[in-house]
């Protein structure tokens, strides 16, 4: 954004993008209301967090809108950027209006900001959106883990049952064969859950083993009837599903948010064909969620009609019957305002 004589600039944080749009000066307060609600939906709508850089807006596009390289120019100038760098990293605060007004045509405010309510979230989401994502799991690892639990031996955390345990340093979810198989019971997955709830949270697993769909389960109600669950299938397909009450005369109740993403080529599995270690990755966050297989994005979604749960249990789970999945190095990280993300 960018004010006749004194610019007002923000960052697409995690990449070198500067947007400016123009105010003119000494606007009345209305139509600052306008910029904020556009810089609200350009964030809403692109996942991705703005960062006021008003101050120095000019003296950056002096050094090509790049915020690292006027960050080190001033830093080769044996100017102390301590202060500077941190002016750069809160989310952008409320715009704030000068003493002076003067009016201006309410046409042209409007056409504007219709054009680039239209453009800009898009041209984000396409370009800029997934490279912001892929800086994420560095960011989320560099973070203590508020729960870990390397799943190598029984310590009370996890059930133990017939069907679930632990072996050769890994804790199970077994399924065996069904002779009474159906479509119905192929979607009551069996699912363990650790007693305590979480918000927004990263949680990251590894598993392996022979299966046909297996993963994280996010923001389960306490009798796991109602959850968000993160897996991959035998055919290389990473989904994230919302899975409500189920209903009593069909038992599949579980919704794919969005299309299936493709993580990789079949693994050419099918039924007890042992299949290659991934470790999975699922960020959350109020409505939106980033999923990654292998430390690769393969989806991201936002839930904009607020059906699923802001806060559940989590844990693990294997969906089908002929099914053995190993998982290990169980980890849980913060996901709080210290992670640029959003308005």
């Amino acid at each position: 954004m960018t004010q006749s004589t004194e610019p007002t600039a923000y960052r697409v944080d995690g990449d070198g993008v500067i947007l400016y749009w123009y105010l003119p000066l000494n606007a009345r307060p209305e139509r600052y209301a306008v910029s904020d609600r556009l810089a609200r939906f350009v964030v809403a709508y692109s996942m991705l967090p703005l960062r006021d850089v008003t101050p120095y807006s000019e003296e950056m596009q002096a050094n090509g809108n790049d915020v690292r390289r006027y960050i080190a120019a001033r830093k080769a100038a044996g100017v102390d950027t301590t202060e500077l760098e941190a002016v750069l990293a809160p989310p952008r605060p409320a715009l704030t209006p000068p003493q002076r007004r003067q009016r201006l045509r309410w046409s042209a405010v409007f056409v504007g900001t219709f054009v680039a309510l239209i453009i800009v979230p898009v041209v984000l989401e396409m370009s800029v959106q997934p490279r912001y994502f892929a800086t994420l799991p560095a960011r989320i690892h560099a973070r203590t883990p508020i729960f870990s639990d390397p799943l190598t031996q029984p310590d009370g955390k996890w059930p133990v049952t017939t069907t679930t345990y632990f072996k050769n340093g890994a804790y199970h979810l077994y399924q065996p064969h069904s002779t009474t198989y159906s479509v119905e019971d192929a979607h009551l997955p069996i699912a363990v859950m650790l007693p305590i709830g979480f918000g927004d949270v990263a949680v990251q697993v590894t598993l392996t083993g022979s299966y046909r769909d297996a993963g994280i389960v996010l923001r389960a109600d306490m009798g796991a009837t109602t959850f968000l669950k993160a897996g991959l299938d035998d055919g290389g397909y990473a989904q994230l599903n919302w899975c409500p009450s189920p209903d009593p005369a069909y038992r599949d109740s579980c919704q794919t948010l969005g299309f299936p993403f493709r993580s990789e080529p079949s693994q050419n599995g099918g039924a007890m064909a042992r299949l290659p270690a991934h470790t999975l990755l699922l960020i959350s966050r109020a409505s939106t969620w980033v999923y990654y297989v292998d430390g690769t994005l393969v989806g991201s979604y936002r839930d904009t009609e607020g059906i699923i749960s802001q806060q559940g249990r989590i844990g693990l789970y294997s969906k089908y019957p002929d099914s053995d999945v190993a998982f290990t190095n169980f980890a849980v990280y913060p996901v709080d305002a210290t992670l640029p993300w959003g308005y």
